[in-house]
């Protein structure tokens, strides 16, 4: 068959946005956020630059507020995905090659699995390069 280059690659990215409280400590102590992040990312951004491909960093969160309800709840939720997806960005700047044309998208959700296949679909990507625990 025909192989064409991929258009979108996928990152999914599982650390590097664990906490507040990373974040707060990080900035006490100069930690840059980049170290923080997993090898996935820095290897999609190289995949993309290559292959001159748009990147896509993901994040599939589950904290105890996705469960809150209300008017008030929903308020937070959007700031703290907000916050979440500005670490995300943060992260992508940090570690993906200049040029590369990137976008970010956190999302709460469960099962993870079952929104990252819906996030995957959504943004018709050719290529999924998952992040996994490292230390």
């Amino acid at each position: 068959g025909i192989v064409r280059k991929p258009r979108v690659l996928l990152a999914v990215v599982d650390s590097g946005l664990d906490s507040e409280v990373d974040s707060k400590v990080d900035a006490q102590f100069g930690v840059d956020a980049a170290s923080r992040a997993g090898p996935g990312l820095a290897k999609a951004g190289r995949l993309a630059a290559a292959l001159g491909a748009r990147l896509e960093a993901y994040a599939c969160r589950w904290p105890a507020l996705a469960l809150a309800r209300g008017r008030g709840a929903t308020r937070a939720k959007a700031g703290a995905i907000a916050a979440r997806e500005a670490e995300l960005a943060a992260l992508v700047r940090a570690t993906v090659p200049p040029g590369v044309r990137t976008g970010v998208a956190v999302e709460f959700s469960h099962p993870r699995d079952t929104a990252t296949l819906r996030h995957v679909r959504r943004v018709d990507a050719d290529l999924v390069v998952l992040d996994s625990h490292f230390h």
